[in-house]
């Protein structure tokens, strides 16, 4: 995952298997609260790629109502 706005982002290795349920679990544990501890969970735009845990309906929708800046998605 990459961020503008300046900001550095730390890897986070997920050493579970990714499916959609962890997906949505890292990012509301690691990559929501990271954004919203920099001030920019609500105007940054996120890019994802199109592995299958990305692009299940249920990950889409959930990302959809967290980043109203919007969000990229194969």
């Amino acid at each position: 995952m990459a961020f503008t706005h300046s900001v550095s982002v730390p890897i986070i290795v997920i050493e579970d298997t990714l499916t959609e349920n962890v997906y949505i679990e890292f990012l509301k544990t690691k990559v929501i609260p990271f954004l919203r501890s920099k001030g920019i969970l609500r105007t940054c735009i996120f890019m994802q790629d199109g592995e299958r845990p990305h692009i299940i309906k249920k990950s889409l929708a959930f990302i959809e109502s967290q980043f109203a800046g919007g969000f990229l998605s194969d």
